[in-house]
C-alpha cells in the first residue's frame, strides 16, 4: 500500500489563492519524509520462501532470513552456519514426518548450542488433547530432533532461530505431536 504525500492540491487551505502551499503545517515537511521511507521499502517485511524436499540440506548464513518449509515425510537433516549474531532461521513443518526431521549445529562436539524453548502441544489423539510439553535445551544439545509424534513432527508446527553469538542460537517455536510428550534437544 503506497501513502500519499502531502502537496499542494491536497493540502487544507487554510487561506485562499496562492496561500494554500504556505498553510501545509510545519510537520509535512517531516510526515513527507516518513512517507517517502515507508513507500520506498525500508520498512516492509519480506522474507524468503523455500520448501524443502531433499534429506539434507546446508543452510548458509547468507540464507538468514529464510522461511523453510519441511516437505519430506522419510527425513530431513538441516545443518545450520556456525551462529552469528543476527541470524534468523524459520521452520515451518509442512508435512507430518515418518521418520526424523533434525536441526543441526554447524558442529555437533557441544561448541555450538541452543538457549530458548520449543512448545510441544498434544493434538489428542493418543493422549490428552491440549496438554502441552515445554523444552528447553541443555548446554551440550546440538541437534533439535523431531524424531517421533512424541517430539513433534507433525504438520502445523514452526521452529525459529536466531543467532545470539558466535556460539549460541535462541530458539523458539510450537510443535505438533500426541502421546507421551518428549523433549527435541539433543546430543549428537
Amino acid at each position: 500500500m503506497a501513502l500519499t504525500k502531502v502537496t499542494y492540491k491536497n493540502a487544507n487551505p487554510r487561506g485562499g489563492g496562492d496561500n494554500r502551499l504556505n498553510s501545509i503545517p510545519a510537520k509535512a515537511k517531516h510526515v513527507n519524509d516518513v512517507v517517502d521511507r515507508l513507500n520506498d521499502g525500508n520498512y516492509k517485511r519480506t522474507f524468503n520462501y523455500e520448501s524443502i524436499i531433499t534429506a539434507t540440506k546446508a543452510v548458509t548464513a547468507a540464507d538468514s532470513g529464510t522461511v523453510y518449509g519441511f516437505n519430506k515425510a522419510d527425513g530431513i537433516v538441516v545443518t545450520l552456519p556456525t551462529p552469528a549474531a543476527g541470524l534468523q532461521f524459520t521452520f515451518l513443518v509442512e508435512t507430518t514426518f515418518t521418520t526424523a526431521g533434525r536441526i543441526r549445529t554447524a558442529t555437533t562436539d557441544g561448541t555450538d548450542g541452543f538457549l530458548g524453548s520449543i512448545t510441544i502441544y498434544d493434538t489428542g489423539a493418543n493422549g490428552a488433547a491440549g496438554d502441552r510439553f515445554n523444552c528447553q535445551p541443555a548446554a551440550s544439545n546440538d541437534f533439535i530432533d523431531l524424531g517421533a509424534i512424541e517430539q513433534g513432527w507433525l504438520t502445523g508446527g514452526y521452529i525459529t532461530l536466531l543467532g545470539l553469538n558466535a556460539t549460541t542460537y535462541f530458539v523458539e517455536g510450537v510443535l505438533m505431536g500426541d502421546g507421551t510428550l518428549e523433549t527435541v534437544f539433543e546430543d549428537a
